[in-house]
């Protein structure tokens, strides 16, 4: 599988972006240029949005855009987590699989290498050129030296992406963006497509928001994705739609 390019925006809660309109959703997404939309389909053992997710799943796929499932972990139940996710990825068809792990992890490295590893035997190994192998990715914190109890290395050798959740707030953003793609080399050998900041209380201002995507272009990269759709303001959407990564 190719890896991922172009811009990404996260869906938290459907119900709340374009009032729930899903054809409104698909034609934003396209007016956005964007190459790809993380839906939430899930939250520990529970599925999520159902089945508004898979209609827009589907909908947004026959419109040219890529679905991306994503889940927040809850790690301690990892083996029916697993079997939830497998069957989701199934039933819409997704190509590739987010992991929102966070604080339930830290300290917890038997939680990253239970849930990839029951993940791994349903839907492929990693770095495999296995046909219909579904590529799955880790979303957490930005800079990992901040949390040295959380499982990086687990995840790293298990993982085909990471998208690390640059929320600068009072930081300077172009800092942000470069030291989270520093310390990403320390753990993981595989792409990086970070998550910037696109609602008010981080992005803190407009001006802000720019000075983290010149910064993602200065670094050459391919892919970027935005939280969240929900809470972006109508400005950020605009620029967005303008920015080009090649």
């Amino acid at each position: 599988m190719e890896p991922l390019v172009g811009k990404g925006m996260w869906i938290w809660q459907i119900q709340h972006c374009c009032d729930g309109n899903l054809d409104q959703i698909t034609a934003k997404a396209g007016r956005a240029g964007l190459s790809h939309v993380l839906i939430k389909v899930a939250d520990g053992t529970q599925r999520y949005g159902m089945p508004q997710a898979r209609e827009l799943s589907l909908l947004l796929k026959a419109h040219g855009v890529e679905p991306i499932g994503w889940t927040y972990s809850r790690g301690a139940m990892s083996s029916s987590e697993a079997d939830l996710l497998s069957s989701i990825v199934a039933d819409v068809g997704f190509d590739r699989l987010v992991i929102d792990a966070e604080q339930e992890y830290q300290g917890h490295p038997g939680y990253a290498i239970a849930l990839m590893d029951a993940l791994r035997e349903k839907l492929g190994k990693a770095d495999s050129s296995q046909a219909g192998q579904v590529e799955v990715g880790l979303s957490s914190y930005y800079l990992p030296n901040n949390h040295p109890s959380f499982p990086w290395g687990e995840f790293a050798q298990r993982v085909d992406f990471w998208m690390p959740q640059v929320y600068w707030y009072n930081r300077a953003p172009d800092w942000a963006v470069k030291q989270s793609l520093a310390q990403a080399k320390q753990w993981f050998p595989v792409s990086v497509v970070p998550t910037l900041a696109a609602y008010p209380e981080a992005m803190k201002s407009v001006d802000r928001f720019q000075q983290a995507v010149a910064e993602v272009k200065a670094q050459g990269l391919k892919a970027v994705n935005f939280w969240s759709w929900q809470h972006c303001p109508g400005e950020v959407w605009t620029l967005i739609r303008d920015l080009q990564l090649e």
